[in-house]
């Protein structure tokens, strides 16, 4: 059965591969990969930079050093559940150690290179609830809706004019072809709509008297997206969002709900993810195959 409600999440696993969307939603027990760990114990503590820096005005110096701190006390095995569940799948070439040390690098230098961009920063882990244009649902009678977090959102200018810019944290593997992503298109649009500013379905938004005011600010300014690669800590440019990006996006969600009604979840074609899936043991009912399988013996 399809859903009302469309998580950034959900888009995310279904991107990856619609069959562990429905293995993950039906409650198929998954393994917790170092990486995935990792990203979350690393998002919390780029957070709390953030919050430090931005909102409760400590020093710089003491920003990072908080922040590396925070990282390495839940990335301890006796302090990781407070962020996610511990790790019982480890990746290639990723031990505790290793990563303890890169986490701790990784946000030293990122505390630099955003020293020195140029922005505003609205807000860091910023919830929210809108509907999605474009699109219907026949047991509810409205449009899906999209809810969803974004790690970071500034303003920055762009020949001089200021443009509503998403940021987004990835620890992970380069990403490609970001000007086509459609997990990066679906913030985008979030931000064009006034629920996204002023709060709806229980999401504070910026308040009552901030929110309307923000809408009217950025309603006619252009949108563009920034994916933070914690691996190199640089910036990967996403490009910019319009209403053709918006349309695609839609019919990509009536398209995907359009699948969960007829029960129809296929397996990823191009086999990216599958040999570090968090559901490979149960893949397709046999799992995935070692590399060894079908070889003569």
């Amino acid at each position: 059965q399809a859903l009302a409600v469309v998580h950034q999440s959900d888009i995310s696993t279904w991107i990856r591969c619609p069959h562990a969307f429905m293995l993950q939603r039906a409650g198929q027990p998954q393994r917790q990969s170092s990486a995935t760990a990792y990203g979350s114990v690393m998002h919390h503590a780029l957070e709390t930079f953030e919050r430090l820096r931005h909102t409760e005005g400590v020093k710089f110096a003491d920003a990072i050093q908080a922040a590396v701190e925070t990282f390495i006390h839940y990335w301890h095995p006796m302090n990781i559940e407070a962020i996610c569940p511990q790790v019982d799948l480890w990746l290639p070439r990723q031990t505790y150690n290793d990563l303890r040390a890169r986490g701790a690098e990784a946000i030293r230098a990122y505390a630099h290179l955003m020293r020195y961009d140029d922005h505003e920063l609205l807000a860091t882990e910023y919830s929210f609830v809108v509907p999605i244009a474009g699109t219907w649902d026949e047991d509810t009678g409205s449009p899906h809706v999209l809810a969803g977090t974004i790690d970071r959102l500034a303003v920055r200018h762009y020949s001089g004019l200021p443009t509503v810019a998403v940021d987004d944290f990835k620890t992970g593997k380069e990403y490609k072809y970001l000007r086509q992503n459609l997990q990066f298109t679906a913030y985008c649009y979030a931000t064009t709509r006034r629920e996204f500013w002023v709060g709806a379905d229980g999401e504070e938004g910026f308040g009552p008297d901030r929110g309307p005011a923000l809408y009217e600010r950025f309603q006619a300014c252009a949108r563009r997206g920034t994916w933070i690669n914690m691996r190199t800590v640089k910036f990967q440019d996403a490009g910019w969002r319009g209403p053709d990006d918006y349309a695609r996006f839609a019919l990509a969600v009536e398209q995907q709900q359009a699948s969960q009604r007829a029960d129809i979840f296929p397996l990823s074609m191009s086999g990216e993810h599958c040999q570090f899936c968090e559901f490979k043991d149960i893949c397709a009912g046999v799992g995935v195959p070692d590399n060894s399988h079908g070889a003569p013996r």
